[in-house]
C-alpha cells in the first residue's frame, strides 16, 4: 500500500459518517471490519509490527476527527488485541513462546515490550479466520441482543430509551411477544427522529411536550 493512499480507506469511512451515509452502530461495524479486512489482505505488511503501525494509523485518525465515535474506535482496538494474541499463539505452536507468565499477568497495550518484527507465516491467514467469526456473530448480534430481552423487561414497566436504534427496537418489539409495558423514547438533536415502534407495542401513541421532545407507547 503506497504511503500517499494509505490512508484512503478510514478517510472514506469518517466521510460517510460525517454525511450519515453510515447511521448506525452496525453500519459503522460492518465497514470497519470491512476496512480492516482488505488492509489484512491487501495492505503492505510483513510482520505484526507493521500491521498493527497501520490500524494505529487509522484509529488515530478516527479519534481525531470522530472523537465521539466508539464503534470504529473499539473494533479497531480489539482487533489490535487479536494481532498480539495471534503472534503470541503463533510462535507458541513454534515453540518459540515470547510470553512469561508475569508478561500475560502485566501485559498493557501502551507498554507491551514484545518484539513484534519477527515475520509470521500463519498470521495473516489466522487473522483473517478470525475476522470471519467476527463477521458472522456481527450478522446475528442484533437477534442475539433482542433474545434476550424477556430477561430484563417485565410486565407494567416503564422503559426509557433515547433516539431511533433498529437494534433497540428489535429488542423491544421480541419483548412485547409476551408481555405488555411502556416506552418513552426521546427524541434527539439535531436529527429529531421520533423512534415509532408499531404493532404489537404502540397500540396507543401520545406526544409529550417538553424541552426534549418524546413519545409515549402502550
Amino acid at each position: 500500500m503506497h504511503e500517499k493512499d494509505q490512508m484512503i480507506d478510514v478517510t472514506k469511512l469518517i466521510t460517510d459518517v460525517k454525511n450519515s451515509k453510515l447511521n448506525s452502530s452496525y453500519s459503522i461495524a460492518v465497514r470497519t471490519e470491512q476496512l480492516l479486512e482488505n488492509l489484512i489482505s491487501h495492505g503492505k505488511w510483513n510482520t505484526a509490527q507493521e500491521l498493527m503501525n497501520l490500524i494505529k494509523l487509522r484509529l488515530k485518525k478516527i479519534v481525531d476527527i470522530l472523537p465521539q465515535e466508539a464503534t470504529a474506535n473499539n473494533i479497531m482496538r480489539h482487533i489490535l488485541k487479536i494481532v498480539r494474541d495471534e503472534y503470541d499463539a503463533g510462535f507458541k505452536s513454534k515453540g518459540e513462546g515470547q510470553s512469561t507468565l508475569h508478561h500475560l499477568v502485566t501485559a498493557d497495550a501502551d507498554t507491551d515490550s514484545t518484539d513484534y518484527s519477527k515475520p509470521l507465516s500463519s498470521l495473516k491467514t489466522a487473522l483473517l479466520d478470525h475476522l470471519a467469526e467476527y463477521k458472522v456473530e456481527l450478522e446475528a448480534s442484533a437477534d442475539n441482543i433482542a433474545s434476550q430481552a424477556s430477561e430484563h423487561i417485565h410486565s407494567n414497566e416503564v422503559i426509557l430509551t433515547v433516539g431511533k436504534s433498529s437494534t433497540v427496537e428489535k429488542f423491544l418489539k421480541f419483548a412485547a411477544k409476551t408481555r405488555k409495558y411502556h416506552v418513552i423514547v426521546v427524541e434527539s438533536a439535531p436529527d429529531y427522529q421520533v423512534f415509532i415502534i408499531y404493532s404489537p407495542i404502540a397500540k396507543l401513541y401520545i406526544c409529550i411536550s417538553g424541552t426534549c421532545n418524546g413519545c409515549f407507547f402502550k
